[in-house]
């Protein structure tokens, strides 16, 4: 499970406009880098914590 909720307050003024887990380092966001990881490590199934990420544009895929 990742967990990716918070408002980021001490990432400021990054989180203005986006949750943390959205802030880009290098063209990509925290998450990206967080599954990407996960995936290096053998790792192909994830829930990530976070009610807001819909709104945010990102795909929500709700399992069985």
């Amino acid at each position: 499970m990742v967990l990716a909720a918070g408002l980021g307050t001490r990432l400021r003024p990054l989180t203005n406009d986006r949750p943390k887990a959205l802030v880009e380092i290098a063209g990509r966001t925290l998450l990206e880098i967080t599954l990407a990881r996960l995936r290096a490590f053998g790792i192909r199934e994830v829930i990530v914590q976070r009610p807001s990420l819909r709104r945010y544009g990102c795909r929500v895929f709700e399992g069985p």
